[in-house]
């Protein structure tokens, strides 16, 4: 039998993986006059990824803003929007939300703000306020007096 990752699961890891690239990146600006904890080591305005698996787009994730910070191995994206796409290159999962927090080094990421999840191929739709994804145990979860909608 062979067992498949849930789409929500899959675009958590996939958001989590473009996150996480960006914290490995690495810059020396040198002796700074402020904290390295509260300027970002780096920042993308309008930025935009594509994920490509066998020649065919799996994943676009967009967001307004990301900063990456260095001692913190933390980054912050804010009004993120995101798609996956099935192996056959249909519509798999389409969402948002206002702001993705993520600790790279213990693989938490923490979404916030209106968060929609369609799952095409469920015919499901997830709102939400606030949800948690674990990287390592691959669970997404929520507060225990959070509303969230299916």
């Amino acid at each position: 039998m062979t067992q498949t990752t849930p789409p929500a699961v899959a675009l958590c890891a996939g958001i989590a993986a473009v996150i996480f690239s960006l914290s490995c990146c690495s810059l020396d600006y040198g002796k700074a006059e402020t904290s390295e904890d509260v300027i970002p080591e780096l920042s993308f305005t309008d930025a935009n990824f594509n994920r490509f698996e066998d020649n065919r787009q799996t994943m676009h994730v967009q967001a307004e803003k990301i900063e990456q910070y260095k001692n913190e191995d933390s980054s912050y994206a804010r009004k993120v929007q995101f798609k996956t796409w099935n192996k056959q290159g249909e519509l798999d999962t389409e969402g948002s939300c206002g702001l993705v927090a993520a600790d790279s080094k213990n693989e938490q990421y923490n979404l916030f703000d209106s968060i929609s999840v369609k799952l095409y191929g469920q015919n499901l739709r997830l709102v939400a306020e606030n949800l948690r994804f674990n990287g390592k145990t691959e669970q997404l979860t929520s507060g225990k007096y959070d509303t969230v909608s299916i």
